[in-house]
């Protein structure tokens, strides 16, 4: 699974606080939230690498945690992974987010109610499938036999538990299977999973109040005040 995974490279492309051009992400990102955004997230991993994986792990326990094998570079990749593909999953005990193989394979469709359950079931496997079936189709004592050795053995032991996802709407031959990652604007995507959607019914644009608003608005803000509602600060 971890072989499978984007590279270091491919992951220091993926989201706009990994860029390694933070000239590149300041043209960019300019005049919008996520420019800030993404340069606090920077900061906060470097600060988290050097306090805790360096300043502690790093230097109390070397062996089990080299300098070379846990550098910066390697987590922003791990960060990467982890904000890119994790999926919030119920658990025995609670809902934690989870890296889960084949899963966060599934791109996000706003328009689409698909949910992932953890469901018990016991599975019957393809091979005792065709020896019931031979058996019954020989219709003698040996095959009855043999198809009730069958049936007892896929009855016996506790159910597995198996993530299944479950579309609200039927899904063709060969279409796309899809999650929703839940409303969440291009900001958001791009930030957390690296990608936008041209079309993003769940599109945002933040819009920070300077300060000084009061000021800003002048009688409007004292008419308001008068008035009983929000004061500058408030609004």
């Amino acid at each position: 699974y971890l072989k499978a995974l984007p590279s270091d490279d491919e992951a220091a492309a993926l989201l706009p606080q990994l860029w390694p051009d933070g000239e590149e992400r300041r043209a960019r990102l300019a005049g919008t939230p996520l420019l800030q955004q993404a340069e606090a997230a920077l900061a906060s991993l470097r600060a988290f690498h050097t306090e805790v994986v360096a300043g502690e792990l790093c230097a109390r326990s070397p062996d089990a945690f080299p300098a070379a094998a846990f550098s910066f570079r390697r987590l922003c990749w791990a960060h990467a992974m982890w904000a890119s593909r994790a999926i919030r999953l119920e658990l025995p005990g609670g809902a934690r987010h989870c890296l889960v193989p084949l899963l966060d394979l599934m791109n996000h469709s706003p328009r689409l109610a698909a949910s992932v359950q953890l469901e018990h079931a016991r599975l019957q496997h393809a091979a005792g499938r065709k020896r019931k079936a031979a058996g019954a189709a020989e219709g003698d004592a040996g095959g009855a036999a043999a198809a009730g050795a069958v049936d007892g053995e896929t009855a016996v032991g506790a159910a597995e538990p198996h993530y299944v996802v479950r579309c609200s709407a039927a899904v063709g031959e060969g279409e796309e299977l899809c999650l929703n990652y839940g409303a969440k604007g291009n900001g958001e995507l791009l930030r957390c999973h690296g990608f936008v959607l041209a079309d993003n019914p769940a599109d945002v644009f933040e819009i920070h109040l300077a300060e000084g608003l009061a000021e800003a608005l002048g009688p409007h803000a004292a008419a308001a005040r008068g008035e009983g509602g929000a004061s500058g600060e408030e609004a």
